[in-house]
């Protein structure tokens, strides 16, 4: 009897089992289909605070697919007539897909081998207003169920290469290759994915023909049993490895006639641009990664701190903490280090502290703490040599609701628990800062911010992601500075359980709680003054001392998980912003020690 299946937690279901994503369960390759929840909606004020943060998000992505889909509406409208004396469209018929002309590299010109009905665009230019009734969010809990399928369900014979894509729904009683009756079948995992779109393809044969080139086949039409030779109509088709596991290789190949031979190529075609009489076709070709690699599909995740029913500021952080502080709260901590008044420190570490920039930390209780997952993109493993795709240009899969209640569908998981509050003089930020930049001399942080947002929000992203020397040097430098506290938390507690959120027009860094862990999160982090001691000391040795010697940051000093690295958009007026973007080592090492590092 099948062992159950073992638990995960609700942050894990977040991010390694949302909809769409591949996993194991039970030994099984599997994708995801739904997740559902005892808990059911969220209707409460914290609900509207994150379905409010989640329609601005959507929107933004909306809005992204909007501008690809117009462009393909615009170059479909352009697309080159029928030639003099060809062939021109029956009466009554539309004309028929323009299908992209493909250069590969080294002048050879082919045609792609087939264009998939392209599926009807559910959010076309007319729907991509969104509002919060729009939404439907999910709370995950330990008691959440995850719904997933077999995938791929493709299956090889390693012996005389028979290929076959299993039926779920009609299971072989054995596993039996059919062809040579000598070896089983095994999963074969590989499976093409598009760079921009996300769209996954599983391994099928060309099952026809198109003019003069071959048309991909539908899975559904080769389940459960061999897959016939289209062209002779007599043999059935195996897959070639070649003895290689380059895919680029690999072959379909018929068992009778020698004339179907195809090599493994997959172009997307949810997503080409169609080529016109001045521009080329904007046509994917297709990654081969096996289903369940890292990060092949990179969830969209938004994090959210409520405080007393709103969304947390530096303001309400303060509140809420001094009344805690007048009620009692045995774990209350609160630093101010040019007033030299918590007694547990020494003068040394007061002028640590005061030579990093810190004027004041303190501990709050009850904030909560949202983590929501609302779609996917392609991640980095899905991107093609051949036809590379930029972060920026990558389109987003968006949860929708099957049965049917909303247009999209989020999925969050909540907890209510403690947050440190460290706050860094905007002052003495601006001063440091200003030997890179003069200019900034004297001016108040809050309208460096402000003059540094829109730049950041207006500029296209592969520009920011080139920044460097004094360009947005005080966003990049706190960024950079939130990372090295987040990851120096992280070590000195060992746990990622918790997560930063940087505040820049205070020169604030917010250190949070992600899961239930007590007195062993930031409390035990802090340690009633040395533990914050032990952190500020920690992040400056990092930004000091990178190993790699970077200037704007590395994994070895500032790069945080995609996950943890979340930038203030809404502040900074931004849509998106690629993870680990924006980050000076050199500013965030001024900032904490004082030093100018080369």
């Amino acid at each position: 009897m099948p062992g159950q299946p073992p638990k995960i937690t609700p942050i894990q279901v977040l991010y390694r089992a949302f909809p769409g994503a591949v996993r194991f369960v039970a030994q099984q390759m599997t994708r995801v289909n739904s997740i559902v929840s005892t808990r059911g909606d969220r209707e409460d004020r914290l609900g509207e605070l994150v379905r409010r943060a989640l329609t601005r998000r959507i929107r933004a992505e909306l809005n992204r697919r909007q501008v690809h889909d117009a462009q393909r509406q615009a170059r479909r409208a352009a697309r080159p007539q029928p030639r003099a004396g060809g062939p021109a469209p029956a009466e009554g018929t539309q004309p028929g897909p323009d299908l992209p002309e493909v250069v590969m590299p080294g002048g050879f010109d082919v045609q792609p081998r087939g264009a998939a009905e392209e599926p009807v665009e559910e959010d076309g230019p007319q729907r991509t207003a969104v509002t919060e009734r729009d939404i439907g969010l999910i709370e995950v809990d330990d008691d959440a169920t995850v719904r997933t399928r077999v995938f791929p369900r493709s299956a090889h014979c390693r012996r005389c290469d028979h290929f076959l894509l299993l039926d779920p729904g009609q299971v072989p009683a054995s596993l039996l290759c059919p062809c040579c009756h000598r070896a089983e079948l095994r999963v074969e995992p590989i499976v093409f994915i598009c760079g921009r779109c996300a769209d996954i393809r599983e391994l099928v044969p060309p099952l026809g023909r198109q003019g003069n080139y071959r048309r991909s086949g539908k899975v559904e039409q080769a389940l459960g049993a061999p897959t016939v030779c289209p062209d002779c109509h007599k043999g059935h088709i195996h897959l070639d490895k070649h003895g290689t596991n380059d895919v680029a290789r690999w072959e379909w190949r018929c068992t009778n006639c020698t004339s179907y031979r195809v090599t493994l190529q997959e172009l997307c075609m949810r997503c080409v641009l169609p080529r016109t009489d001045v521009l080329p076709a904007g046509v994917i070709f297709m990654q081969a990664i096996p289903a369940t690699a890292s990060n092949a599909l990179q969830p969209l995740v938004l994090h959210l701190m409520a405080v007393a029913d709103a969304e947390v500021d530096i303001p309400a952080l303060t509140r809420v903490a001094e009344g805690e502080r007048r009620r009692g709260w045995a774990d209350a901590f609160d630093l101010a280090v040019r007033d030299r008044v918590q007694g547990d420190l020494i003068d040394a570490d007061f002028d640590l502290l005061d030579q990093a920039s810190v004027k004041r930390a303190f501990l709050v209780r009850d904030v909560w703490a949202v983590t929501a997952i609302y779609g996917y993109k392609a991640g980095s493993p899905a991107t093609h040599p051949q036809s590379p795709v930029q972060a920026q240009d990558r389109l987003a899969v968006l949860f929708n609701d099957p049965e049917g209640f909303t247009r999209f569908r989020a999925f969050s998981h909540s907890i209510r628990s403690s947050a440190l509050v460290i706050q860094f003089d905007p002052r003495q930020i601006v001063d440091r800062l200003a030997r890179f930049d003069p200019a900034l001399q004297g001016q108040p942080l809050a309208e460096v911010i402000a003059r540094e947002a829109p730049e950041i929000a207006h500029t296209e992203v592969r520009d920011l992601l080139t920044a460097d020397g004094n360009r947005l040097i005080a966003y990049r430098a706190l960024h950079a500075l939130e990372h090295a506290v987040l990851l120096s938390a992280m070590r000195q507690l060992g746990t990622d359980a918790i997560g930063t959120r940087l505040f820049p027009s205070e020169g604030a860094v917010v250190v949070y709680e992600k899961a239930a862990v007590g007195r062993g999160g930031v409390v035990q982090l802090v340690n009633r003054g040395p533990g914050l001691v032990q952190l500020i000391s920690a992040a400056r040795d990092l930004v000091l001392g990178c190993a790699q010697g970077c200037i704007d940051g590395c994994p070895s000093c500032a790069y945080a998980r995609d996950q943890h690295c979340g930038h203030p958009l809404e502040e900074l007026g931004a849509d998106w912003l690629p993870s680990n973007a924006l980050l000076s080592r050199r500013g965030a090492a001024a900032i904490l020690s004082g030093e100018a590092v080369d």
